[in-house]
């Protein structure tokens, strides 16, 4: 199965999470995020998934937040070398 990493700014992330049920499917997913700070000034979060949850994370950031949905980026994972 392909694996994706899904790059969300925290800022993003953070208002998403906090809309999400606790213990819904959506806050599952979005909660195993892992916080990467490669540049101070821009805090984002990456999330390792399949091409389902992938599509899940979209739908609930389009709903959410819309406005950062151009900040959102989906890498295969790994790369291609």
């Amino acid at each position: 199965m392909e694996q994706f990493l899904v790059e969300i700014p925290m800022n993003a992330y953070a208002r998403c999470l906090a809309k999400c049920e606790e213990g819904s499917r959506a806050y599952m997913i979005l909660r195993d995020g892992i916080v990467l700070r490669d540049d101070p000034h821009r805090v984002m979060i990456h999330i390792r998934c399949d091409a389902e949850k992938v599509q899940l994370i979209r739908r609930i950031l389009a709903k959410e937040c819309p406005e950062f949905l151009d900040e959102i980026h989906y890498y295969p994972d790994p790369p291609p070398k």
